[in-house]
């Protein structure tokens, strides 16, 4: 089972649009799978609506679960959700932090059932707090007190820094890759993004962070991992070489993961 915490942003007036590639991805296989919306990039009731509607152009037969729609809230239907599911199961956390911290407070032993947890943010090469430290954090600091619980819950954490998946890049060539209702939809949700990506780092390709994190959770064919120690400081940003040990995202191949993600959307 794969449970999917996303502040989908694509369908809003502003944020990030990476979410619903990353959600794409996730539902375009065999598994079973459950959405979860969480405030960040717009939202909790904004993102709520926009996994709906990605969903529903799908025809994925998911849950859709209400999330947090501020730091530190606690028993959302999100939360009540996870922790209540026994099975085995792969987290994709591509948004704060809130529901995760919240499930392993109504259930301890929550994180013994999880095989792997990916989460995105931190960053290898500064110290990514605040701009011009680019790319600066987002979901760690968006519930700092949640991050800090999630990184010292023992579970098998992947992390996916912002500047490794700040590579990966996709543009107008791809986009046009996707095929049917699901490429139309993804080409205009993230139309405004390209714009804002030419205009603001002068590229006509836009990053797709969340993407990423959701491919190495699928598994690990083109991306490079490392094991680190890492926690989180209460600032919200990681600190590595001290903690638990995680796995890092440290590289990937492009065309071998835009090849995966095609070959999946695609054949969905």
């Amino acid at each position: 089972m794969i449970f999917v915490s996303s502040d989908d942003g694509l369908g809003s007036r502003s944020g990030d649009v990476d979410d619903a590639f990353a959600v794409a991805a996730l539902l375009a296989g065999s598994w079973e799978v459950v959405l979860a919306s969480v405030f960040g990039n717009t939202s909790e009731a904004q993102a709520y609506r926009n996994l709906h509607t990605l969903r529903d152009l799908m025809r994925a037969p998911v849950p859709v679960e209400h999330g947090a729609t501020r730091r530190g809230e606690a028993g959302t239907p999100a939360a009540r959700e996870l922790a209540r599911r026994k099975q085995p199961m792969t987290l994709v956390a591509i948004g704060p932090l809130t529901d995760l911290a919240s499930a392993l407070t109504l259930d301890p032993t929550l994180a013994t059932r999880v095989k792997e947890c990916v989460v995105v943010g931190g960053n290898l090469t500064s110290l990514g707090r605040f701009p011009p430290l680019w790319p600066h954090e987002f979901n760690f600091t968006a519930d700092r007190k949640a991050t800090r619980a999630v990184f010292s819950a023992g579970m098998p954490l992947t992390v996916v820094p912002l500047d490794v998946a700040g590579r990966f890049r996709l543009g107008r060539r791809e986009l046009e890759a996707i095929e049917g209702p699901l490429g139309d939809y993804l080409r205009s949700g993230s139309e405004r993004w390209i714009r804002r990506t030419r205009f603001v780092h002068l590229r006509s390709e836009f990053a797709v962070y969340d993407l990423l994190a959701a491919l190495a959770g699928l598994g690990r064919e083109g991306v490079t991992c490392e094991r680190k120690l890492a926690r989180a400081h209460p600032s919200g940003r990681i600190v590595w070489n001290e903690g638990l040990e995680v796995e890092v995202v440290t590289g990937f191949d492009h065309a071998r993961l835009v090849e995966r993600f095609l070959a999946l959307v695609n054949r969905a």
